[in-house]
């Protein structure tokens, strides 16, 4: 499964960093820079936080290891690890 999220560079998780730059910058901008980002990644094949971080609008608001945080699939575990514990204990 990582290696299919490796060959988009990062694209799948573009929302994600959307949504930690709209309290600050407002949906609409939000979405706009990291559109503009994630096309780029996609014209010139390089990574979605290769782009990102070369954008000081977004490096300003999130900083370099937040980009990296967000744009890593490792991180993007959502409730996985809540579920997962729910199920142990039930059966223990």
């Amino acid at each position: 499964m990582r290696d299919n999220l490796d060959l988009t560079g990062g694209l799948a998780l573009a929302e994600a960093v959307m949504m930690a730059l709209a309290p600050g910058l407002g949906r609409q901008r939000a979405h706009q820079l990291v559109y503009d980002a994630r096309a780029r990644a996609t014209e010139t094949g390089t990574g979605l936080a290769e782009e990102l971080l070369k954008n000081p609008d977004i490096v300003t608001p999130l900083g370099e290891h937040r980009i990296r945080r967000l744009t890593d699939p490792s991180a993007c575990l959502g409730s996985a690890l809540a579920m997962t514990r729910s199920v142990a204990r039930r059966s223990a």
